[in-house]
């Protein structure tokens, strides 16, 4: 997707979409409130950023790598186990600060063993620490399309 910054089209990476909207990582603060156009494909909106978190301390972006890895290993297991899990991964992540009981999870329930390293590299290769993290609600036909085609090609 692409959002037009100063005149000029940005390439941006965003995550959690809903049929209200999105939420997205960039470099430069921009302000709550703020309305902006985006693009996916052919289509373009307007969304308006509803809410802004700087970039992480050190301690949120290890929580960050941790969620992150707690749900790439969630979505390798079978359907019925990600039924069984989802719940126990939501509620983990949501709990900020819980690093160590994090570690643990990932270690028993998916054998899978956050070595040295390994959290170091996971926030190098993120956006986690370079990037302001703002969330975006979007009113428009265009945007309900994009995210039920995104949807419909996700259960595929």
């Amino acid at each position: 997707m692409k959002m037009q910054y100063k005149m000029e089209w940005e390439w941006i990476k965003t995550f959690d979409w809903n049929a209200e909207g999105f939420n997205f990582f960039f470099s430069l603060p921009l302000s709550v409130g703020e309305s902006l156009r985006f693009k996916k494909g052919t289509k373009k909106f307007y969304g308006r950023i509803i809410w802004y978190h700087s970039k992480p301390n050190n301690e949120e972006a290890i929580d960050m790598a941790l969620n992150q890895m707690l749900f790439e290993q969630l979505y390798l297991r079978s359907d019925q186990e990600i039924d069984r899990m989802k719940g126990e991964v939501v509620i983990l992540a949501r709990d900020k600060g819980k690093q160590d009981l994090k570690l643990e999870y990932l270690g028993k329930e998916f054998s899978f063993n956050v070595g040295p390293g390994v959290l170091e590299q996971c926030i190098q290769n993120s956006q986690f620490m370079s990037s302001h993290r703002f969330g975006v609600k979007v009113d428009c036909l265009a945007w309900e399309e994009i995210a039920r085609e995104a949807f419909q090609l996700s259960i595929l």
